[in-house]
């Protein structure tokens, strides 16, 4: 294929970038104009293919490509982010570095075929520029959309500090930020090494746990790593038993772990299912930005339960003691040549100590001393 020469047809060109142009519009979200950059590059301004780079861990990745291209050459892609300019076409290919707020973070490459001469060029880099501001723009327009959507999760995580009524909260909120199918919360039992999650199944909820070694989930909670798989059966650490009981196919998952104040892991949020494909690293940040929030919820929510439960045993306790109390004789029986004393003192908020007297006739006295064995401590 000749490369494309803007000779004598200057007009179609404008045109062609005119049309290319009208299909990166910055409102769209990240992914999907990177897509568009790419896609408008080969249809809209012919050309044989486009791929899109960024940098991820210090080093070139492919973000995203369309039509026919050569082989991958990170080094080409280094060569055009330290120029900071237009690279040279060379075996049929073009690239260019995209400045975002001014600074290089992604190189848009065109398959072109062989030499350009410089109309086309200077089209080649008034596309580019264009793209790079589109990017940029998308890019601040998710920040402040995720930046809104942290500010309205945070409000709606401190509405409430019942632990089941959280849980929902927490699954409503990253499944409607993310677009997954299905979301559960487990959150760690460290001294039964369980992980644990609360289901609800009519009007009452059940907890189910499962070993903290156990699925993804728990490999998550015990190496506080975040994991993003596309294909879930992919992965020797899915168990297929759950899919296989319930009938529910997983297939993409994102499992990340909530850390409280001090680092530990009290929690894994586990999202499957992302509607439009895998879950992306926007997806991941969400998770991060909102997890103290969630863990903060999360910590009162479970010590707003525990305190309940208090209450609840002491209550019963209590009804214990006077029960207890109800049982014993309120005075000794007065004997005309006895004198008999009875003090009687718990060491906890309810004894296992039973005494009467029992009068089997005017001169016979039973004496009964009992002690309950296996009594529960309270602690004071």
């Amino acid at each position: 294929m000749s490369a494309p020469s803007a000779s004598g047809s200057s007009q179609a060109w404008l045109e062609k970038l005119g049309n290319a142009l009208a299909h990166l519009g910055p409102e769209c979200d990240t992914a999907e104009l990177s897509r568009h950059v790419v896609e408008a590059a080969q249809a809209q301004l012919g050309m044989p293919g486009a791929r899109l780079w960024r940098m991820q861990d210090g080093a070139p990745a492919i973000w995203q490509s369309a039509g026919a291209l050569a082989a991958a050459d990170e080094d080409f892609i280094r060569g055009t982010l330290a120029g900071k300019t237009a690279g040279l076409a060379d075996g049929g290919r073009w690239a260019c570095a995209l400045a975002g707020d001014g600074a290089p973070a992604s190189v848009l490459e065109i398959s072109v075929g062989g030499p350009l001469d410089e109309a086309v060029q200077g089209i080649l880099q008034l596309y580019s520029r264009y793209a790079a501001v589109a990017l940029a723009s998308s890019a601040r327009r998710g920040a402040m959309a995720e930046l809104e959507s942290i500010i309205e999760a945070t409000k709606t995580l401190n509405s409430t500090i019942d632990l089941a009524e959280l849980m929902n909260i927490i699954l409503r909120l990253a499944s409607r930020q993310t677009g997954a199918e299905r979301a559960t919360v487990f959150l760690v039992d460290r001294e039964r090494e369980e992980i644990w999650s609360l289901v609800g199944l009519g009007l009452e909820q059940q907890e189910i746990r499962m070993p903290i070694n156990q699925g993804l989930a728990g490999w998550v909670a015990t190496h506080g790593e975040t994991v993003n798989i596309p294909d879930a059966y992919q992965d020797q650490r899915f168990v297929q038993a759950a899919d296989q009981r319930t009938g529910f196919r997983t297939r993409s998952l994102l499992c990340h772990p909530i850390r409280n104040n001090s680092e530990q892991i009290i929690g894994v949020l586990q999202l499957l299912n992302k509607k439009t494909g895998a879950f992306n690293a926007g997806d991941e940040a969400f998770l991060q930005a909102i997890s103290l929030h969630v863990a903060l919820a999360l910590e009162n929510a479970r010590m707003h339960r525990a305190m309940l439960a208090q209450e609840r045993l002491e209550r019963d306790l209590a009804l214990a003691r006077g029960i207890q109390a109800s049982l014993l004789p309120e005075t000794p029986p007065q004997l005309s040549e006895f004198e008999i004393s009875v003090f009687h003192r718990p060491t906890q908020m309810v004894g296992g100590d039973y005494y009467d007297f029992l009068m089997l006739d005017q001169d016979t006295m039973l004496t009964v001393v009992a002690d309950v064995e296996g009594k529960a401590w309270l602690p004071p």
